[in-house]
């Protein structure tokens, strides 16, 4: 008998490692990857924050923006790699005054992060409620002004409603010149 070689093909691993996210942070969110084949083992890098960095759907409490790598491995060390995307809504840092006095410090009511969350409004009152400025999104930050007029130096309410589930923040802006 003539001698004959065998040969073993092995399984290429493929690998989806799901959706990415953009959660508030703090928000603990579970990873829905894809792959081809339940015998492979898996690892995810980095791994400080995960829950278990060998499992297929591992979690993650976020804590900052972060890319993810799932790394799937399967028999004789056949390889395949993906990444997903955690990105974190940071809260609003909103400072309590500012100088619309043309002096280039100050001179516009800059709200931290206000960016990051589509759909949201602003809208700031005098003392007698009279809306003064109202804003979807924060595209152009105020400059104390209303109908391109200054307003007198004082204190001005708002309130923020950022949506998708966040309750509105509120409080007082002073106008310093």
């Amino acid at each position: 008998l003539p001698y004959r070689d065998s040969v073993r093909v092995f399984l290429q691993p493929v690998v989806d490692a799901g959706p990415s996210f953009v959660v508030q942070q703090g928000t603990r969110v579970t990873f829905q990857p894809k792959v081809n084949d339940s015998t492979l083992t898996f690892a995810w890098n980095p791994t400080p924050d995960l829950s278990a960095a060998g499992v297929l759907r591992a979690s993650v409490t976020a804590s900052q923006d972060r890319v993810y790598r799932l790394t799937a491995i399967g028999q004789n060390g056949c390889t395949a790699s993906d990444t997903l995307t955690v990105r974190i809504l940071k809260p609003v840092k909103i400072p309590n005054a500012f100088s619309p006095n043309g002096d280039g410090v100050h001179d516009t009511w800059q709200i931290e992060h206000m960016a990051d969350y589509p759909g949201s409004s602003l809208h700031v009152f005098n003392r007698y409620g009279q809306q003064v400025f109202s804003s979807k999104g924060y595209a152009t930050p105020w400059d104390g002004k209303v109908n391109g007029k200054d307003l007198p130096v004082g204190v001005y309410y708002y309130v923020i409603e950022l949506r998708n589930g966040f309750s509105p923040l509120n409080g007082s802006i002073t106008i310093i010149r």
